[in-house]
């Protein structure tokens, strides 16, 4: 078969197959991405259809894109009032949770290391996974908790701990990478490597978001709205990048700024002609991108899946690992909390790794380090991994917690209701009233008009 016609193929079956997962997740509260990898594994390790390595040169791109993506849906969806009430936990659930995943998957590869699993494996390896591992995946965390319609304080709590993870993974991992690289770095220069790019990532973020509002007024109902957001976006993200910060956290910060537009407005004391933010056109179109970017990527990661054998079979390993070691993170950032037990469980299972971790799979070996050529198979055997936890254990424990009226909309930063109207919209009414007016005198006129 022609390749042109298989790839079409391929990606009008990923597509199909993401519309019937989506609609099984609603129902089942199974996550989607669970039969796309499934696919993705069917493709390739099991029928061979299609070699994975095409597409490796693109996945950067690809990685990236499809975070902004995906942060920028979840971040504006976010109530900026609920979300300063659960940063200081979620901080906590971040780091904590990161730093005991990271010791347990570093523990576990050089106990590997020692069977013979992993050959030319050291400490600083071990370190170096423990850091990829480390956090749990926005891009599954947050459309879960949104489509299964979980109580905001809890959907908050996870899902800014995700996006917070994610910023701890690359940046450590990249460290990491040049410590094992080159042996430049020390642990200071990693430490101010973090607090950098968590700084000018949020900075700009805030910074963009503010300039972006009065965009917002102009694109109001604008044909090209979508087009000019979506640039925006890509824009900080590249830039936050080229200043030395993380983009996926700088369009966190954006998004939020973007979404909470006239609550910002209203704390600074300032008004507008009619509602200011995302209109329903953006929310729309960028829901069906955000759809078609996470079905090919999902379908990517079972591609992935690979020899050597013994090395998925320990990803798989890892994975069982990382959930008991997110129970003590869990109470901890939870305790004198409105919390429950239940709502505790739901933390708890929220361990799915995802993109972060596998992008960052593929850089060491980039980099020549050695002992590293076989990462990928490793990694993506555990992301796929705490993914199936997640998705058997999520809709067990979601079903004792609080939800939402209607789940999969999450309340925005303004009151519902409709919207008041402005001055010009009044007298654009009055105008059409009297016109209506003028008219119907006229038809009266005109019937008791001899000549009519």
């Amino acid at each position: 078969m022609d390749p042109t016609t298989l790839a079409l193929l391929v990606v009008a079956g990923v597509l199909v197959l993401g519309v019937i997962g989506e609609s099984l997740f609603e129902r089942t509260q199974i996550p989607d991405v669970l039969w796309l990898i499934a696919a993705g594994a069917l493709l390739g390790p099991v029928t061979g259809l299609v070699d994975p390595h095409v597409f490796s040169g693109g996945i950067p791109t690809f990685a990236a894109v499809t975070l902004v993506v995906i942060l920028f849906q979840g971040g504006s969806r976010l109530v900026l009032r609920d979300l300063l009430r659960s940063a200081p936990r979620a901080a906590v659930l971040a780091v904590i949770g990161w730093l005991l995943s990271a010791a347990a998957v570093a523990g576990a590869s050089l106990l590997a290391a020692h069977f013979g699993l992993l050959p030319d494996w050291s400490v600083g390896h071990a370190l170096m996974l423990g850091s990829m591992l480390g956090g749990s995946s926005s891009l599954v965390i947050m459309p879960s908790m949104e489509v299964a319609g979980v109580d905001d304080d809890l959907a908050n709590l996870v899902g800014l701990e995700s996006a917070l993870t994610d910023a701890l993974c690359v940046v450590s991992t990249l460290a990491m990478i040049e410590v094992l690289a080159t042996g430049a770095a020390s642990p200071n220069s990693a430490i101010a490597a973090l607090a950098l790019q968590f700084g000018v990532a949020i900075g700009l973020g805030i910074c963009a978001g503010m300039l972006w509002i009065p965009m917002l007024n102009l694109i109001r109902n604008h044909s090209e709205a979508y087009p000019l957001t979506l640039a925006a976006l890509l824009g900080v993200y590249a830039l936050a990048d080229l200043l030395g910060g993380n983009g996926a956290l700088a369009i966190l910060a954006f998004a939020i700024v973007v979404g909470n537009a006239d609550a910002l407005l209203a704390f600074a004391h300032l008004r507008a002609e009619h509602t200011v933010g995302l209109d329903a056109r953006v929310r729309a179109v960028h829901s069906v991108l955000s759809f078609v970017i996470k079905s090919l990527f999902f379908t990517f990661i079972g591609l992935m899946l690979g020899p050597p054998w013994p090395l998925l079979l320990l990803g798989l390993g890892i994975a069982v690992l990382l959930l008991p070691v997110r129970f003590p993170a869990v109470l901890l950032a939870t305790v004198r909390s409105r919390f429950d037990g239940p709502s505790r469980l739901v933390a708890s299972v929220s361990l799915p790794r995802g993109m972060a971790s596998g992008v960052l799979a593929t850089l060491p070996a980039a980099a020549g380090i050695p002992g590293t050529e076989f990462l990928p198979s490793l990694v993506f055997a555990t992301v796929v991994g705490t993914i199936l936890i997640f998705g058997v254990a999520f809709p067990l424990v979601r079903r004792r917690v609080p939800t939402l009226t209607n789940p999969g909309e999450r309340p925005q930063a303004t009151p519902p209701g409709p919207e008041p109207p402005s001055l010009s919209e009044k007298a654009d009414v009055a105008e059409i009233e009297a016109m209506q007016a003028r008219e119907a005198a006229a038809r009266e006129e005109d019937q008791h008009d001899p000549e009519h």
